[in-house]
């Protein structure tokens, strides 16, 4: 219910917000790799 309304709310920016998180989550992927490589 929370996230429905949250969705609901970011319409807008919703597209915008996804491409953001996957972002950030694959640049700490490649963070966390890179740092265990080491």
């Amino acid at each position: 219910m929370i996230f429905r309304l949250i969705a609901r709310e970011n319409v807008l920016i919703g597209d915008l917000g996804v491409q953001i998180s996957a972002l950030i989550l694959f640049g700490a992927l490649v963070f966390f790799d890179r740092r265990r490589s080491k």
